[in-house]
């Protein structure tokens, strides 16, 4: 009875609780008990701890000495049945919090590392070719909402970036550029790992007002999807500027981005 009512107690306030904004700082996450998933996971549990704990205590079989009770210790967990469902609630709610808080941390630990792949590729990319014009680095997060009946908390989500700008002098040498920049990504393979394959130049495409110049590449890295966008002669995308105006600008833009279990970085507008 016990584990049926908190059951139901964690299904009411999964179905029926509007949830608020997050007003927390940064670095913050939705404990066990306000997370969908984590009410629901609760639920799952509690009824199912209501019948193992039933099954326990009023089998469907009277209960004899067997050597099954013996091992087990079901004859004691029987003949103490509301120490049973003590320990058996301690027991689901303890493992499902360890199990948040271990996701908590390798999620969090999957951004740090891909933020450390990033910063160090950048570093060797800046070693070979040479200082960009300017560069900016990047760490944000953002929250959905999904609207129904009652507003309730989405996905979060991260993205960590590199954004760099080197002035060219034309098409063939922003190509250039780029397959020198892919060959230090690609001497990185154990931070970054190619998806599919690199592109072989820079690419005009048509948009409804201006062109686009620019290529993409994708990657995996600690888990998390990254591309690297080089982005050539399109003023209406690039947002950094150059020191020799006469130059033709190439951005590149190194980022990860992943759903997120909390609020790593400033939110971003």
């Amino acid at each position: 009875m016990v584990f049926l009512v908190l059951g139901l107690l964690f299904l009411y306030a999964l179905i029926f609780t509007k949830e608020q904004p997050p007003d927390g700082p940064i670095g913050t996450s939705s404990s066990v008990f306000d997370n969908k998933w984590g009410q629901l996971g609760l639920a799952f549990s509690f009824f199912l701890s209501a019948i193992i704990s039933s099954w326990l205590i009023h089998p469907l079989q009277k209960p004899g000495a067997s050597r099954f009770d013996k091992y087990l210790g079901i004859s004691w967990m029987r003949r103490h049945k509301y120490l049973t469902q003590i320990i058996i609630i301690i027991a689901v709610i303890v493992g499902i919090v360890a199990y948040q808080l271990i996701a908590l941390e390798l999620n969090k630990r999957a951004f740090a590392h891909a933020r450390t792949a990033i910063d160090t590729v950048y570093a060797d990319i800046v070693s070979q070719v040479g200082p960009p014009d300017d560069f900016k680095k990047s760490d944000t997060c953002s929250q959905s909402y999904v609207e129904s009946i009652v507003t309730t908390k989405g996905p979060i989500g991260c993205n960590i970036d590199t954004v760099f700008i080197y002035g060219v002098k034309d098409e063939d040498q922003a190509t250039l550029k780029l397959k020198r920049i892919q060959s230090i990504v690609s001497s990185h393979d154990r931070l970054f790992k190619p998806t599919k394959a690199l592109s072989l130049t820079i690419t005009t495409a048509a948009t409804i007002n201006n062109a686009y110049k620019g290529s993409g590449d994708e990657y995996k890295s600690s888990g998390l999807n990254c591309v690297i966008n080089y982005i050539y002669d399109t003023p209406h995308e690039i947002e950094l500027s150059l020191k020799n105006t006469k130059m033709k600008p190439l951005e590149i833009v190194i980022g990860c981005y992943g759903s997120s279990r909390a609020i790593y970085y400033p939110a971003s507008n």
